[in-house]
């Protein structure tokens, strides 16, 4: 297969570490705002209000896709890392100031962005609990019982990163709101690509990185807060804000509090774009989960009819209780040689290894996974890449 510009043909099956390529309209406006725009809220000259302009019109379309009510609870951070961390650390560092002790209580599923603020957050006396899956999605129970009298926070993917399998975030926030313990959801791979309604579902913080199922540019993420978890996350990222500048202290004003610095206008222009997007499609989101849905019945029809040969699926089996994101194992081919083989034989674009999760699936594994952009045509033609490797 040759591309437009005469080259082999490249298929994009690593979405869940970022959508490619992105709308259009994703990349007009970032241009646009490298082009026009100055660093936002930090004059009261008509490019940098433009910028805020753009800034805040970012938050109210991603607090639309999301379900927050409120597009002041929308903190725009550099990252989904930088989110987790805001309220890992964040609600950790006030129990430890408080003199409380501090217990956080997470999934054996979570990515690296969630594991090691855990296990550095270790020095400081404050311990956690990880909770294994049953049949690749934990147990709301499972978490109860590992709630303790001090624990601060429970923290958990909505789904996991390398065998797409979707959490019941849920059952599980009205559990921690019954026990007074603060939840907040890891929507790295959910976001864009499931319906999700943080007000309805009484989450109490959810990050949502830009380059993913949000289709916006990396460098980038939202962290939703439910009105007065602010209150119980202490923010150790100070610096300018653009305003009440005399003040030796951090604004305390939501979103100010948690975004000390000069804000990634350009991130929030494509952000903006991208979750307009998904706003502008007939049934939103939902159109993007039914897409996912038949993307991973063909991926899932072809693993049961032995399309994949000796690959093996780890992860769920039915298309409804996961998202398009696939961890295969051959029991004779290492997955990081799969890997190359996909790209340099058939120019397929995957990911092999532990995928930065590496309690998720037991061991290394080849990560195929598929997103808004994906045609069905090229989820066959992974299968039959697939099914050709499995012969040698």
């Amino acid at each position: 297969m040759k591309s437009r510009d005469g080259g082999a043909r490249r298929i994009h099956a690593d979405h869940a570490a970022g959508s490619f390529p992105k709308p259009a309209c994703v990349v007009e406006a970032i241009v646009s705002a490298a082009a026009r725009l100055h660093s936002p809220g930090r004059g009261a000259y008509r490019e940098s209000l433009e910028a805020m302009s753009v800034v805040e019109g970012c938050r109210a379309k991603v607090a639309k896709v999301l379900g927050a009510s409120d597009p002041s609870r929308v903190v725009l951070a550099a990252g989904q890392t930088d989110a987790l961390n805001m309220v890992i650390k964040g609600a950790a560092m006030q129990a430890v100031r408080l003199g409380r002790a501090a217990h956080v209580v997470a999934t054996t599923l979570e990515h690296n962005a969630v594991l090691r603020p855990l296990k550095g957050l270790e020095t400081w006396g404050v311990t956690h609990a990880l909770v294994p899956p049953r049949d690749h999605a934990v147990t709301p129970s499972d978490i109860e019982a590992a709630i303790r009298p001090d624990t601060c926070l429970v923290v958990m993917t909505h789904a996991s990163n390398v065998t797409g399998a979707i959490q019941p975030v849920r059952e599980v926030a009205a559990i921690c709101r019954s026990r007074g313990v603060m939840l907040l959801v890891d929507a790295a791979q959910t976001a864009g690509h499931l319906p999700i309604d943080v007000d309805q579902w009484g989450v109490d913080a959810l990050a949502a990185p830009g380059h993913k199922g949000l289709l916006g540019p990396q460098g980038i993420a939202a962290l939703v807060l439910r009105a007065g978890v602010e209150d119980r996350i202490d923010a150790w990222r100070e610096g300018g804000t653009g305003g009440d500048s005399a003040s030796a202290r951090q604004p305390q004003d939501m979103p100010g509090r948690f975004e000390a610095g000069t804000m990634n206008v350009l991130g929030a222009a494509g952000l903006a774009a991208g979750a307009g997007h998904l706003l502008s499609l007939p049934l939103g989101v939902e159109t993007v989960r039914l897409h996912g849905v038949t993307i991973a019945n063909a991926m899932l029809t072809a693993a049961r009819t032995g399309r994949l040969g000796e690959f093996r699926v780890i992860g769920p089996l039915e298309a409804e209780a996961m998202v398009p994101v696939f961890a295969l194992r051959h029991p004779r081919l290492d997955p990081a040689e799969v890997a190359v083989m996909l790209e340099s034989n058939f120019g397929i674009l995957s990911r092999a290894g532990l995928a930065c999760a590496p309690l998720a699936a037991g061991g290394p594994a080849l990560r195929v996974s598929f997103g808004a952009s994906t045609t069905i045509d090229e989820v066959a033609t992974v299968v039959a890449a697939l099914e050709c490797i499995s012969k040698i």
